[in-house]
């Protein structure tokens, strides 16, 4: 989702860190660590 202004909205790393990451073809590749 963008601003008004057109930027990007920022995500709180706490909200991904331990996320699962998938490729493209639906398999998992991992989790995310940190950002």
């Amino acid at each position: 989702m963008t601003t008004p202004s057109g930027h990007t909205e920022a995500i709180a790393a706490s909200r991904v860190i331990g996320t699962s990451v998938y490729n493209t073809e639906g398999k998992s590749i991992g989790s995310i660590e940190d950002v």
